[in-house]
């Protein structure tokens, strides 16, 4: 009965390890964007965006445009002429964006991004 006991704990360590483990190490700025205060105050405003692919938005005096989604969540985008690609968050001439979810499509006119754009 001891041992039935003693093997059920180590069981479920094990697993809340193993649990602990996969959700930091799949969603590490995922985590920290729930508890950081500035990412919160930017989701409250009006500053979050839904752009299809080649669409455009102006921010700050600057148009920012979607080029493209990637696969895996990145998205290419223009601002003020200047591209780079945003695996997360990024400031670009003067205009900061950040990820908040991507959809890709094979259609290429189907992909969105959800992003915040704001000032930097």
């Amino acid at each position: 009965m001891v041992k039935e006991a003693r093997n059920l704990l180590w069981a479920v360590v094990f697993t809340i390890i193993v649990y602990l483990y996969l959700f930091y190490k799949t969603a590490p700025e995922q985590a920290q964007a729930a508890v950081t205060p500035t990412a919160t105050e930017a989701i409250a405003s009006s500053d979050t965006k839904t752009i299809k692919s080649d669409e455009d938005t102006v921010v700050a005096g600057k148009t920012v445009r979607l080029i493209d989604v990637n696969e895996a969540g990145s998205v290419i985008v223009s601002v003020g002429g200047k591209l780079a690609i945003v695996s997360g968050s990024e400031i670009i001439d003067g205009i900061k964006i950040t990820i908040v979810e991507t959809f890709y499509s094979a259609d290429k006119s189907s992909r969105a991004a959800t992003l915040i754009i704001t000032a930097a």
